[in-house]
């Protein structure tokens, strides 16, 4: 989807509009209005009032303060026509925004998981977590209502330091894979990844491993696993190499992993979407994105629910800016139903 000439053009407008603006008032009027926002208490002035909640829109999109009474029709204009995904993308991530205010109000927060479904996790007692999990829900939920983030939830949960306990078949593959590596380094074999994957209810295993580009021996060392393998138990083997370009894979892997954590973060927290798990493929090419919803097939609205997940998904990686940092790779997208068939 190619955008229009208008359009290509939005970073400049928004660059001379943000030029342009700047405070007409003393500092202390600025305080007040930003205090009145915040706090939502009426202001003694009516126009004020009005000044302060008219530029709640531009405050929030463009993280910019606005004197003036009204909002230009050039500004309007400008607006409507950033892509929604754009925003997150030029935004704190909603992470960095809960640490930041669980920081301000000095609380010592562990980690952050979850992108829908948010875990916070801290240190302490039984006690400390019925203590602070109040107000760790509720500056969670300010931070979610501030993003427009509707189908976000929060979970306070103490921080829970066992590992689970490895299965005697796992561990027999974990074994494996180690001796595997001690094998393929002690001949000078690069190993870039390695994962082992189990199908379940089976005995079938996968064993898939990155090398350099420029490794040749790919028969020896497939040679090397399925021997170590076979050696601890393992018949039912699968060994699959891939070969990585280090310095370009690196460059391609970051700049689309700063796109798939604004997709996931824009799409899976907003109920509008529907969006339920997200997940990718570079192999084989092209580049596989692919979207799951809980959109029944049956859904009379489907239709239109998968064209504006497809829409904003487009407007965002087919903005100029994107391209650039992508260097135009084709991709493809797949949006799943609730049952896991394509439905786009």
């Amino acid at each position: 989807m190619k955008r229009s000439s208008s359009e290509t053009q939005l970073d400049q407008q928004l660059s001379e509009l943000e030029s342009n603006m700047k405070w007409r008032g003393e500092r202390d009027l600025k305080n007040k209005i930003l205090s009145t926002i915040d706090t939502n208490q009426p202001l003694r002035k009516g126009w004020l009032r009005m000044t302060a909640y008219a530029l709640t829109a531009c405050l929030f999109l463009f993280g910019i303060f606005i004197g003036s009474a009204f909002v230009s029709p050039t500004m309007a204009k400008v607006a409507s026509k950033i892509p929604y995904l754009s925003t997150i993308f030029h935004s704190e991530t909603l992470h960095e925004r809960l640490w930041e205010e669980f920081k301000k109000n000095d609380i010592n927060v562990i980690g952050i998981s979850g992108t829908r479904d948010i875990i916070v996790s801290i240190e302490g007692s039984e006690e400390d977590l019925r203590e602070v999990s109040g107000k760790i829900k509720s500056i969670s939920r300010k931070v979610f209502s501030e993003k427009g983030y509707d189908a976000t939830t929060v979970e306070v949960v103490l921080q829970v330091d066992k590992i689970p306990q490895p299965s005697e078949m796992e561990e027999k593959l974990d074994l494996a894979w180690e001796e595997a590596k001690e094998k393929l380094t002690a001949v000078d074999v690069t190993i870039l990844s390695g994962g082992i994957s189990l199908e379940p209810d089976s005995d079938h295993v996968s064993v898939e491993v990155s090398i350099p580009a420029s490794e040749s021996r790919k028969e020896e060392i497939k040679t090397i696993i399925q021997q170590t393998f076979e050696v601890h138990g393992t018949k039912d083997l699968d060994v699959k190499l891939q070969s990585v370009d280090v310095e370009k894979e690196k460059a391609r892997s970051t700049a689309w992993n700063e796109l798939f954590q604004t997709m996931i973060e824009g799409l899976m927290t907003k109920k509008e979407y529907q969006v339920t798990g997200f997940g990718y493929s570079f192999s084989p090419p092209p580049l596989q994105i692919i979207i799951k919803t809980s959109i029944k097939e049956s859904d009379p609205d489907r239709i239109e629910k998968v064209g504006r997940i497809e829409t904003d998904i487009q407007q965002f990686l087919q903005s100029d800016e994107v391209q650039k940092k992508i260097n135009k790779e084709e991709y493809q997208l797949v949006i799943r139903s609730k049952d896991g068939n394509k439905i786009n």
